[in-house]
């Protein structure tokens, strides 16, 4: 539903070591903590020592700078560069009516003053009147290029411009405008072209079909604990500094469900936006 993204992460852990012994105590430190929750839960951590002089000299950990992370709403940011380069070009405002980019078949609730004077500006303050959560499951069920028809069937939980209420549904939609104002065949390829091709960030795809051949095996493969798995004992739960060890967990697997630019089924549910 939302565009949502794997991105290569740049990850690291910056540690002031003034009081350790030496790097390797450092080290220890760190895989120490790696085994315990909430550390443990993470798709990907490394950590690199450096000298005051900037020189590296200890490291560990399980991410590089390839390891492909499944982002969530982070893909938001995405799709509001996209935009702000046809706003740099005088090709769009962000008090555009949204209603302009889309047919007649196009409504946004019931009411047809909002679904007239709804902005693009809107959707990315989430100040639509969508409530968290509505509308969801519809990108779960159904391509993107399809919500503009869908939406007329959502009721807003809320007064239009009333309430900042976080929206995944409201940037679905945005994403949606710039693939129209774009003239792209996908919101993914807009930001292919206008974004990430431009910054030669070669190792970002939109979701699972997206992703290489190539560049499946950098993807870290722990992001989601499976809710249908009744075997697996449930996380107890932790506080700061616990030293409880971590559950057995299962996980989504990498599996596409489709050619590259094909929907991908329940794209949302697995990369957690």
């Amino acid at each position: 539903g939302v565009p949502i993204c794997f991105g290569a992460m740049r990850t690291c852990a910056l540690a002031v070591v003034a009081a350790v012994a030496s790097p390797g105590a450092a080290v220890k430190w760190f895989e120490g903590k790696r085994k315990i929750l909430p550390f443990s839960l993470a798709p990907g951590v490394s950590l690199t020592v450096v000298s005051r002089e900037g020189q590296k000299i200890a490291a560990s950990g399980d991410a590089t700078e390839h390891s492909l992370l499944e982002i969530g709403s982070l893909s938001k940011t995405m799709i509001a560069l996209g935009l702000a380069t046809l706003v740099d070009q005088g090709d769009l405002a962000w008090d555009a009516k949204v209603h302009t980019f889309f047919d007649a078949s196009f409504s946004f609730g019931s009411d047809d003053w909002v679904t007239q004077h709804l902005t693009i500006r809107d959707l990315l303050t989430h100040r639509s009147g969508l409530a968290e959560g509505q509308g969801d499951l519809i990108g779960g069920l159904y391509p993107s290029e399809q919500l503009p028809q869908l939406l007329g069937g959502v009721t807003p939980g809320n007064e239009f411009r009333e309430v900042f209420d976080y929206s995944n549904v409201g940037w679905a939609l945005a994403g949606e405008v710039l693939r129209v104002a774009s003239n792209s065949s996908s919101w993914c390829e807009a930001l292919h072209s206008r974004v990430w091709g431009p910054l030669n960030m070669t190792e970002t795809f939109c979701d699972r079909n997206d992703v290489s051949a190539e560049k499946e095996a950098l993807v870290a493969n722990v992001s989601k604990v499976s809710p249908c798995d009744g075997h697996a004992a449930a996380a107890p739960f932790f506080r700061r500094n616990t030293t409880a060890a971590a559950p057995h967990l299962r996980t989504y697997t990498f599996v596409r469900t489709g050619a590259r630019g094909s929907f991908a089924w329940g794209a949302a549910d697995a990369a957690g936006s």
